[in-house]
């Protein structure tokens, strides 16, 4: 697997907003998503919201339980579609009634049903 040589594969960094964020989803932005999953072909599973929306911690600490027992083979991350509307549209989904995760491995897009 490329990547550095982090333990995991996982930031410590936790998205701005949310106090009980689990530590391993990692706050993505353009910039980030560029590098890692375009450039890189990082395999990430990510999780948009907004921070109206119902059931955001229900699938974020889903996401974290497949992070840990899958220990490094895929990122995880979170972008708040309200902060970062442009960026959301971009990709082409925004979250309506309920949190979207996308699954995205070598430049390919999969919205998770849940």
């Amino acid at each position: 697997m490329r990547g550095g040589g982090q333990s995991g594969s996982f930031s410590s960094s936790t998205r701005s907003g949310s106090k009980n964020s689990p530590k391993c989803i990692r706050a993505v932005n353009s910039q980030l998503y560029k590098k890692e999953m375009s450039d890189q072909g990082m395999t990430w599973l990510l999780l948009l919201y907004t921070p109206m929306l119902k059931g955001t911690q229900n699938y974020e600490s889903i996401i974290e339980e497949v992070a840990n027992s899958l220990k490094g083979a895929l990122k995880v991350g979170s972008i708040d579609c309200e902060t970062k509307l442009s960026f959301c549209k971009d990709l082409g989904v925004y979250p309506c009634r309920a949190p979207k995760v996308l699954f995205i491995h070598t430049e390919q897009m999969t919205v998770v049903p849940w």
